[in-house]
């Protein structure tokens, strides 16, 4: 499915507009490519692409997304996980649970992995927390990698470059996330202790330009008129 949102309403003060254009998201040769461009869409001065999958996977089991992704000043792609994808049976995010596999910013070498849970506003709690959020080896983004993760009821576990063979998991292991998540309901209250990470999660994959984790990193003022996010393969493992 592609999503058709602005900015505004990504949560992040995000700089572009969603299409459901060609131009935007696109499929060729077993290849889906999101593409970012500098072109003014419904009072916003830049369009891209967001896809999640229709169906829902899990709980539990091995995602893992082969892509090539574009680095740039502004640039925000993502590979992550989130339930039910708009609507959930835990609430608003991050009481739902979010599961981020993959997330580049701006020029910063690094590629970052996270989860977040907990409650609402001043509630929210993530792991691991920075600066151990991301895959500690050096990543060549001029080709492509995957990224993975092995979600496990009692832990979460970050993978780059992996495959798995004979039934296992051969790869470079990212950060780990033991067991110390939770949700809380609108009113403080916790839910039982699988929460939330015991329901299907959707696939989403995004090319995103600016908001406020970017503008932290860069002053946005060099972004390219285009950059493009190719995915070559997503595999769900049970």
């Amino acid at each position: 499915n592609i999503h058709t949102i602005s900015g505004a309403q990504s949560g992040n003060c995000e700089f572009q507009h969603y299409t459901d254009n060609p131009e935007n998201v696109s499929v060729a040769n077993n290849c889906l490519t999101l593409r970012m461009l500098h072109q003014k869409f419904q009072g916003y001065e830049y369009t891209s692409g967001k896809v999640f999958s229709k169906q829902a996977f899990g709980p539990y089991g091995f995602f893992n997304i082969q892509a090539k992704v574009p680095k740039g000043d502004g640039l925000f792609p993502a590979i992550w996980l989130f339930p039910q994808y708009p609507e959930n049976q835990y609430g608003p995010c991050p009481s739902c649970g979010e599961i981020d596999i993959m997330e580049s910013i701006c020029t910063d070498p690094r590629g970052f992995c996270v989860t977040h849970f907990g409650g609402v506003n001043q509630r929210a709690s993530s792991f691991p927390e920075y600066p151990n959020n991301f895959y500690n080896y050096c990543i060549d983004w001029n080709v492509p990698h995957n990224f993975g993760v092995e979600w496990q009821r009692d832990y979460i576990q970050f993978w780059l470059d992996a495959e798995v063979v004979g039934g296992t998991i051969r790869g470079l292991k990212g950060p780990f996330v033991p067991k110390v998540w939770y949700s809380e309901t609108l009113q403080g209250q916790r839910r039982h202790s699988e929460a939330p990470f015991d329901v299907p999660f959707n696939i989403v994959l995004n090319l995103a330009v600016g908001g406020s984790w970017a503008m932290q990193v860069s002053r946005c003022e060099e972004i390219p008129q285009k950059a493009e996010m190719h995915i070559f393969q997503v595999k769900y493992y049970k």
